[in-house]
């Protein structure tokens, strides 16, 4: 169990960096779908 310790902390980060990858890609997305609103 104690070897699970460092790993859940490494899913953690990978994680963070997948969810903020996603907000980023999703907010780009959004962006590129919004000039036909802006126009």
């Amino acid at each position: 169990m104690p070897q699970m310790f460092p790993m859940n902390w490494i899913n953690l980060l990978f994680y963070i960096t997948f969810s903020l990858f996603i907000i980023i890609i999703m907010t780009y997305y959004m962006k590129i779908n919004d000039p036909s609103k802006k126009k």
